[in-house]
């Protein structure tokens, strides 16, 4: 699952408008999804950002198109994933189907789904694990 060309501005746009992703819980790990390098510049300069091709093309690159490098630089300080598997390498490994681990609740500023929880069966028990992810704006 991934992030695509129509995805991209989304998200870009989310941060323009103040979306926190100081630290961002990804469900599934998130790739950029048939983007390549000159979408991404040209995604970053249309959001307004001053970013130099080569720095763009590091941020594809990086961790083989997996949107860590992406989030980091849109101010993320600490990302995991979660998934079922370690196939892609997810930090964390728990079934979406069940109450996720109480220390992780609160940790995140944003969650990030394109494309993994319509896989889950459970799904009133994934959405819920993704909010108590969430921290509350209004406790800060």
């Amino acid at each position: 699952m991934g992030i695509d060309a129509f995805g991209l501005p989304f998200l870009l746009e989310c941060g323009r408008r103040g979306c926190s992703f100081e630290t961002v819980m990804m469900i599934g790990r998130q790739i950029l999804f048939g983007v390549g390098e000159t979408t991404v510049h040209d995604a970053l300069i249309r959001a307004g950002f001053q970013v130099s091709a080569e720095d763009s093309s590091r941020l594809v690159t990086e961790q083989d198109g997996y949107l860590e490098p992406l989030l980091r630089y849109l101010g993320a300080k600490r990302v995991e994933s979660v998934d079922f598997s370690d196939y892609e390498k997810a930090s964390i490994i728990h079934d979406m189907n069940r109450p996720v681990p109480s220390h992780l609740n609160g940790q995140f500023t944003c969650v990030i789904d394109a494309g993994s929880l319509e896989h889950v069966f459970n799904f009133p028990q994934a959405v819920k694990n993704c909010t108590t992810w969430t921290r509350n704006r209004s406790a800060q």
